[in-house]
């Protein structure tokens, strides 16, 4: 009689439990892996890795708008940028945790090659993991570089001085005031003409631009004097020329021809006030020395230099060859006498006397 096999029980039952086992046993591990991988993704220097790659990797836009940067109004944040690029050129940028004393932050330093330049802090964020771990979020970046350069600028007083397109207010003097050689020359109350320094530091590049603008609109030349200074000429205003241009002329001739004895006092006694000490140095001056000769004539006369210090008070620039002919029959060539003089008038009655002068 055949013997009838019975169904292994046992060893499907052991199987399926080998299979139940192995299942769990993948479910934990997939779940230790997920909580490990959320774990590990939740430490701060992953973070610090991911802002170190997103804002110092050599673009520094997004940093510099984070940071509050020290500008002048004289520079955008661009400058800023540049400084920074131009900074870290060529170095070896890295980053490393220090010490804050808090359990609940970690800064970090920036340097390039071993210069510190910047900072940032990791702080724990509100929000969680997936699976509730604490994340960080970055906070606190600061830039450890201001702009050192320094402009001084000399210009007139009165003028408009501005840097790269911007104009300087009386907040950027520097208190130091040079006198043109006008002022030796004023009268009581009337002030000449002076030049005031200003000043701008904290700029992190020389200035692209440096512009000095007369009350009149008229530019000046502004000369680079020396490394980061710059000197702005003074600008004559000579419309008054038409008005007084003739006749100073003939007033500036006038004494010409009294010095070498072609004319009495009296001819540019008319044009020089009484009261000065000018009228009486001229008054008494030796014309009698003056050298013989039988004609004169002027050559080359210019009126330049008009400037108006008050309704009452101007100067200007004479200039004139006097050139003086001896006799026929001499074998002397010409005498010729150049003169160039600044001349001062003041409003004596209803009209304009010489009281002052100075030569170039």
């Amino acid at each position: 009689m055949k013997k009838t096999r019975r169904f292994p029980i046992f060893y499907t039952i052991y199987a399926l439990l080998v299979i139940v086992s192995l299942i769990l046993i993948h479910v934990a591990l997939g779940k230790v892996t997920e909580y490990l991988a959320d774990y590990e993704a939740a430490q701060p220097q992953y973070e610090a890795e991911r802002v170190f790659n997103d804002y110092y990797g050599g673009d520094f836009r997004g940093l510099v708008a984070l940071c509050e940067t020290t500008l002048t109004p004289y520079e955008n944040t661009g400058a800023v940028i540049r400084y920074l690029a131009d900074f870290t050129e060529g170095k070896e940028i890295t980053y490393s945790a220090i010490t804050t004393g808090l359990d609940t932050s970690v800064r970090y330093i920036v340097k390039a090659d071993d210069i510190k330049f910047s900072s940032f802090t990791l702080r724990e964020s509100d929000e969680k993991s997936p699976l509730g771990f604490t994340l960080y979020e970055a906070s606190e970046f600061e830039i450890y570089c201001a702009g050192t350069e320094s402009v001084r600028i000399t210009a007139p007083k009165g003028y408009t001085v501005s840097v790269n397109g911007v104009a300087l207010d009386d907040t950027a003097l520097t208190g130091s005031v040079t006198e043109d050689k006008s002022c030796d020359h004023m009268p009581e109350g009337v002030e000449g003409i002076v030049f005031l320094e200003y000043a701008v530091d904290g700029l992190y590049f020389p200035p692209e631009s440096v512009t000095v603008t007369a009350p009149d609109g008229r530019t000046c030349e502004v000369e680079n004097t020396a490394e980061n200074e710059y000197s702005a000429t003074f600008l004559y205003d000579n419309t008054a020329k038409d008005e007084h241009g003739a006749y100073v002329l003939e007033a500036a001739q006038a004494i010409a021809k009294y010095m070498q004895n072609d004319a009495k006092f009296y001819t540019p006694s008319v044009y020089i006030d009484p009261e000065s000490e000018l009228y009486e140095n001229i008054r008494t001056s030796q014309t009698i020395w003056a050298i013989g000769h039988v004609s004169y004539s002027f050559e080359d006369a210019a009126v330049t230099e008009f400037y108006m210090y008050d309704e009452n008070t101007f100067s200007c620039r004479v200039s004139f060859t006097h050139v003086l002919k001896y006799s026929q029959y001499s074998s002397l060539e010409d005498y010729r006498d150049y003169i160039d003089t600044t001349y001062f008038f003041r409003r004596v009655g209803d009209k304009f006397l010489m009281y002052d002068r100075y030569n170039h």
